[in-house]
């Protein structure tokens, strides 16, 4: 008798772990399925870390001037040369300051976890709005990589038609991510408020006389 409960119990054990396992499968499978559009824009990361951190690694070797001279060389002269620069700051050396270094890196960091945690954790976002993401993510880490390890930022284009910040290609996937993203809710916002006047003109055709 008491070896048949013993037996009964385990038993009841194997299948609550069998039931948890299965439970557990489905459970990622579903996760996964619900995120499979992700996964393509999760992939772009490293590509664009990995372009990014090569691209600094060449302007060190080849456009460093302590490695040759001039500093700056021409790519397409008159419009944009490549120049090394340094910079312990943001976007047009905000928050340079020796003091002023954390708060970069906190608001860096904190932005950084917003991006991947929204990519990641929330299901079913449009793609459009999922690589717009993937590259501020990308371009961010590429930076902080730098930011974290020598203090510094290296950029390397510049633009000479105009005058503006030199930048890396970085900021060119954070600028581009962002710009797709600002598209993406302007559209949204556009939808939203077709979809709100198209009800508003259902109810009212429905309320009308005769409807």
């Amino acid at each position: 008798v008491f070896r048949y409960h013993a037996d009964s119990d385990g038993g009841q054990r194997g299948a609550a772990d069998r039931y948890r396992l299965r439970g557990g499968t489905c459970f990622l499978k579903n996760w996964f399925l619900a995120r499979k559009d992700k996964l393509f824009p999760l992939l772009l990361i490293p590509v664009i870390v990995f372009l990014d951190q090569l691209s600094k690694r060449l302007v060190l070797q080849y456009i460093r001037p302590e490695y040759t001279y001039p500093r700056s060389k021409p790519f397409l002269p008159g419009v944009l040369d490549f120049t090394y620069r340094t910079n312990t700051g943001g976007g047009w050396s905000i928050l340079d300051g020796p003091n002023e270094r954390w708060i970069l890196l906190t608001v860096s960091t904190v932005g950084l976890l917003c991006l991947i945690v929204f990519l990641v954790g929330v299901p079913k976002t449009p793609k459009f709005m999922n690589y717009a993401i993937a590259m501020m993510f990308g371009g961010g880490v590429g930076n902080m990589i730098e930011r974290v390890g020598a203090g510094y930022v290296i950029d390397f284009l510049e633009i000479r038609l105009f005058s503006f910040p030199t930048f890396n290609v970085a900021d060119c996937f954070i600028s581009v991510g962002a710009f797709l993203l600002f598209v993406w809710l302007l559209l949204d916002i556009g939808r939203e408020k077709r979809a709100v006047k198209e009800k508003s003109e259902g109810e009212h055709h429905d309320d009308a006389p005769g409807a």
